[in-house]
């Protein structure tokens, strides 16, 4: 498993890297473009179920039938992707973001090849302008102190969070979960934590996307500091189910297994939320695993007062 799971991880990568590093000789259309997309998130979509054990639509069989796409996509340049997955849905950049950015990388080598010596690939000397990206309420630099100032974030570091949702209509409300702090008396002892966050029907099944926060390296007593990154739940609060639970976990690397291990785990449903205030802050008990998505079966992690603190709050359109 983790073998695979390594494996749809750096194919995923070889296909950004590759399509937007050599941009300009590709020339892709549009349709193309949207055509890789759905690839990645898939490929993005397979990594997390392989990591976290979840059904999220994918599975071996949906892979398989891959090579059967690409046969055909080289021969025949509008083949149609045969699964409708949308990059947004796994934290991957939309469709119409992609293809600007592939558009800006393509002449961006333009602009390298006519620069003179000393100035950037867009024209500038020393420094220039980068593209605007979303960075989560809370991370620094997106990743929350992993990596380091012009190191690039793996994707365990930078997580993948997703921005705000676009509401509708004016009056819909959307949920944002901001993570404070994981207490556990040995905080000095976890590689690379890093939380993730589940939305529930009371029956378990996912109602959106996990997301997974960016690493983060802020430690105090008995404590892991999270400094509030927003988690900003993608489907509007009247669109949820009145039995709608939000599901957190703390995670952390073992080097000596070469896994993610889940350390502890907590939930809040939305009835627990006082609907008279916009914003609550809540002290949640940590569970040890197994994790229940039904919220059902759960026992203390340590008898000690630890929890996971966290604010809620509710953002209006």
């Amino acid at each position: 498993m983790d073998a695979a799971e390594d494996t749809y991880r750096k194919l995923n990568n070889a296909v950004k890297r590759d399509v937007v590093g050599n941009a300009r000789d590709i020339g892709l259309t549009p349709f193309e473009t949207q055509q890789i997309a759905k690839l990645t998130a898939m490929l993005s979509l397979r990594t997390k179920e392989l990591r976290r054990g979840d059904d999220l639509g994918i599975g071996p069989d949906a892979c398989r039938e891959l090579r059967e796409y690409m046969n055909a996509f080289l021969l025949d340049p509008k083949a149609e992707f045969p699964f409708d997955v949308a990059p947004e849905a796994v934290g991957e950049r939309p469709v119409e973001l992609q293809m600007e950015e592939l558009a800006i990388a393509s002449s961006s080598c333009d602009a390298k090849d006519r620069s003179p010596p000393g100035w950037d690939s867009n024209g500038n000397g020393g420094g220039g302008h980068r593209e605007p990206r979303f960075i989560p309420d809370g991370v620094k630099d997106g990743g929350g102190g992993a990596g380091g100032a012009g190191t690039p974030l793996t994707e365990r570091e930078g997580g993948s969070l997703m921005p705000p949702p676009r509401l509708r209509q004016r009056g819909d409300q959307a949920l944002v979960t901001r993570l404070l702090h994981f207490g556990c008396k040995d905080s000095g002892e976890f590689i690379d934590p890093f939380a993730t966050v589940t939305v529930v029907d009371g029956a378990g099944k996912l109602v959106e996307a996990t997301q997974d926060t960016p690493v983060v390296n802020r430690r105090d007593v008995n404590k892991v500091l999270f400094d509030g990154v927003a988690v900003h739940a993608q489907t509007p609060l009247h669109e949820l189910p009145d039995d709608a639970a939000v599901i957190l976990e703390f995670k952390h690397y073992k080097p000596k297994k070469r896994k993610i291990s889940t350390r502890g785990w907590s939930f809040f449903r939305l009835s627990d939320l006082d609907p008279d205030k916009e914003s609550q802050t809540l002290a949640l008990e940590i569970y040890a695993k197994p994790r229940d998505l039904r919220c059902r079966k759960f026992g203390l992690l340590s008898v000690k007062p630890l929890y996971f603190h966290v604010e809620a709050y509710v953002r209006t359109e």
